[in-house]
């Protein structure tokens, strides 16, 4: 289960949207809402839903103000994805497979392969997200018979 915990006082500090007023504050202040209002971390489809019906500024605002979306969630302090990949990867002594991730979501430990993709992109960017280190896929080498 993903929880949704208050920012950290080190990304309150760092931010350069501290002032209430700011584009950035309350955009992050509308996806907070928006995760405490579905009871998890939203993804980008929630994001356009929520949007639709003037709940949240539009994808292409949190584009625009953080880059992208995997951004927008970290300045709000949300992803305890991030902290439960971080864990499962010290508990593992290696960064985890997406095998190692479905076994851990099936004892509870963390998100599933699937919301990893929908809040990051891919797995992999929740791993660098998490600054773990990414393991490449082998390339394959064709020769001509």
């Amino acid at each position: 289960m993903v929880t949704i915990s208050p920012p950290s006082e080190e990304v309150v500090q760092n931010s350069s949207f501290q002032k209430q007023d700011s584009p950035r504050w309350k955009a992050t202040k509308q996806l907070r809402q928006l995760a405490i209002s579905l009871k998890r971390i939203p993804t980008t489809r929630d994001v356009i839903q929520a949007s639709k019906q003037r709940l949240c500024p539009s994808l292409k605002r949190y584009y625009r103000l953080f880059r992208n979306f995997p951004n927008a969630l970290l300045a709000t302090g949300m992803p305890q994805a991030v902290a439960d990949l971080q864990a499962l990867a010290e508990r593992l002594g290696r960064t985890p497979t997406d095998s190692d991730i479905r076994e851990a979501n099936r004892a509870g430990l963390c998100p599933s392969i699937g919301a990893l993709r929908n809040i990051f992109g891919s797995s992999g960017n929740a791993l660098r997200i998490a600054k773990l280190p990414v393991r490449r896929r082998r390339q394959r080498v064709y020769t001509e018979r």
